[in-house]
């Protein structure tokens, strides 16, 4: 996919949606192999400060710009590619976004992006969307309940350990959290190998 132009529609007015006025960015795709540019439209920036942002998010696509693709889809995109595993991928996205390997310090900056890539990272959607809600309950503080399922399990493997290199030693339930993501991890699908 190919960015061919990209502008705020309807002469860069607002228009009217249930939710309100909204602006509209539309923008051409060029699928390649000879095929006609195809014509994508979203519909939900409330500012055109917002609607703006997005179209240079396309132009960051068109040139590789910062980790930025676009996807099959024709939408924008920094999620990472080629990793053989939730964790492999990981390591793809910080190398891409930051050029630098996670530190002590810059743990706690990161979990989001970690909970983000987890997210986009795993099939089917009803077991992304429990991880998501379990997280929130296992965040690293003295208040957190102690995991009893495999997806609070993979949580409290994410919260203590995602952000590490693979510990010599997990106990049982922490090691099967992390098999649970594993299982789960859209790339790994592709290739039988696990990092």
């Amino acid at each position: 996919m190919r960015l061919v132009n990209a502008w705020i529609g309807h002469e860069g007015k607002p228009v009217p949606t249930s939710k309100g006025p909204r602006y509209q960015v539309r923008w051409l795709v060029s699928p390649g192999a000879g095929r006609p540019p195809v014509e994508r439209k979203r519909t939900d920036f409330r500012t055109k400060a917002a609607a703006r942002f997005f179209i240079e998010r396309l132009e960051k696509a068109e040139y590789g710009v910062e980790g930025w693709r676009i996807d099959e889809n024709g939408q924008p995109t920094d999620e990472p590619i080629g990793a053989t595993s939730v964790f492999g991928a990981l390591e793809v996205y910080v190398a891409s976004r930051w050029n630098a390997v996670w530190k002590v310090a810059s743990r706690s900056k990161a979990r989001m992006r970690l909970v983000e890539l987890v997210a986009r990272t795993l099939e089917p959607k009803s077991d992304r969307e429990a991880l998501l809600v379990v997280l929130e309950d296992q965040r690293p503080d003295r208040c957190r309940p102690e995991p009893r399922t495999p997806v609070e399990w993979a949580a409290r493997y994410l919260r203590d350990h995602g952000l590490r290199p693979a510990p010599a030693e997990l106990s049982e339930e922490m090691a099967g959290g992390r098999r649970w993501i594993e299982a789960r991890s859209i790339p790994s699908r592709r290739s039988p190998s696990i990092t």
